[in-house]
């Protein structure tokens, strides 16, 4: 399901400018290496494929999470993973169990965090990512535990990637999950090869967790490995838009089909929020209520909550410049109130996890609603919902991948003695 959803938003991610530009530079000069890269009809590089298509299924931040680490696994995974698997000629069990790996150690690594992305200022999806990536690559290359070492310390000397983009709008942010995939896979290459690393990468003296993360607490790191499997715990996005919008978009949804309540029936919505969800995607106000870019869209609880309440979902075609635009919408995100919630702050602390949204309707009354974030471990897509979004990210990228097709390769990998057949529909386009 992360392998199948990934690659949908990979394709999907063909539709934005700064794919397309992407592929101009990267793909252009990348031609006759023995992988594939979404969108492109030819063969390319390694690491070149892994940066193009980790780079393609994060640009409409619509990809899988990890609600207690705050990251987003599989964009920097399975990139990595699968141009491996295509390069060294490997079986489809052989690809998946390299992503479990990775999605072990990609979450593993940030859950010795103990202070969310928004607070650090990091990226943890490509900052720890990178370590994830290695992984994979390094399962599939065969790396014993010294060269695995020297490859998590090789990671941590290309670690990267902030939240700036965020806040400015730009395309940054887009491009740092694919960095992570290509700079894991050159990391666990060059280990291959007996390039050696520092071994303490994580724990050292000057590891990434003391410059890094600064705070941390290393005990969840090893807890449970091997017998609990953090892609297991991995959610699927029902709405691209950041996760920390889910819970409480999710809550105004009930509160409006239970009651049948229509945009003009509400007078004001009141959001009630962790502090690193507030951090996220309520402030700074005036950029949440009227977002500047579509980026700033993605991160804007206020104008997630407008397009619920005026529609009743936030879907792909609501982060266009033309919507976010719409007077309608912006003039229901003025009505939008987020609250630093103490009660949800001790039960979730840094994760993602429950919000509460009342809403004040001009009949005079209230309503109130409490929702985990749809797609999650918790509270998981129907299947129905699930498929639904793999269609719509095919038809939104505009490629020639035949849904049902995509769907049954994926479903059949673990018996597939190749990746190939998956490699042929993804440079259909």
């Amino acid at each position: 399901r992360s392998l199948l959803d990934t690659l949908a938003c990979g394709v999907a991610g063909l539709a934005e400018a700064s794919s397309r530009i992407l592929l101009e530079v990267v793909g252009l000069g990348a031609a006759g290496g023995p992988c594939t890269a979404i969108g492109l009809d030819r063969m390319v590089a390694l690491r070149e494929a892994a940066l193009i298509n980790g780079t393609l299924a994060h640009a409409l931040d619509f990809d899988d999470t990890h609600d207690e680490a705050v990251l987003h696994p599989g964009v920097a995974v399975i990139p990595a993973a699968l141009a491996t698997a295509e390069t060294l000629a490997a079986s489809g069990s052989q690809l998946l169990d390299a992503i479990v790996v990775g999605y072990d150690v990609h979450v593993r690594v940030a859950l010795a965090a103990t202070q969310a992305p928004g607070h650090t200022g990091w990226h943890y999806t490509s900052a720890c990512g990178i370590f994830g990536a290695a992984a994979a690559a390094g399962r599939l290359l065969g790396l014993p535990a010294a060269r695995m070492a020297d490859a998590f310390g090789l990671a941590c000397a290309q670690a990267s990637g902030t939240l700036q983009s965020e806040h400015d709008g730009s395309w940054a942010k887009r491009l740092q999950p694919g960095v992570a995939a290509a700079g894991g896979l050159l990391a666990a290459q060059l280990a291959a090869h007996g390039f050696r690393g520092p071994h303490e990468a994580l724990e050292g003296t000057y590891g990434f967790y003391r410059v890094y993360l600064r705070e941390f607490d290393p005990a969840p790191v090893l807890r449970d490995l091997g017998h609990r499997f953090e892609v297991e715990r991995t959610s699927l996005k029902p709405f691209p838009t950041c996760r920390f919008t889910h819970a409480p978009a999710a809550a105004l949804k009930e509160l409006i089909e239970k009651d049948r309540l229509r945009p003009e029936d509400l007078v004001g919505v009141e959001a009630r929020v962790t502090s690193a969800a507030f951090a996220e995607v309520c402030e700074p106000l005036p950029q949440k209520v009227r977002p500047e870019s579509r980026v700033h869209a993605q991160f804007s609880l206020p104008y997630a909550l407008a397009c619920v309440a005026d529609h009743g979902t936030i879907g792909l075609a609501d982060l266009t410049e033309a919507a976010i635009r719409r007077p309608e919408v912006l003039e229901m995100a003025e009505r939008v109130r987020c609250v630093r919630d103490p009660d949800l702050e001790a039960a979730w602390g840094g994760r993602i996890g429950e919000a509460e949204v009342r809403v004040q309707t001009r009949d005079g009354g209230t309503r109130a609603a409490r929702s985990l974030p749809p797609g999650g471990p918790g509270r998981p897509m129907a299947e129905a919902d699930r498929l639904t979004k793999i269609k719509d990210c095919l038809t939104w990228g505009g490629g020639d991948i035949d849904a049902s097709g995509l769907t049954h390769c994926i479903t059949a990998m673990r018996h597939e003695t190749s990746v190939s057949g998956l490699s042929r529909l993804l440079r259909l386009n």
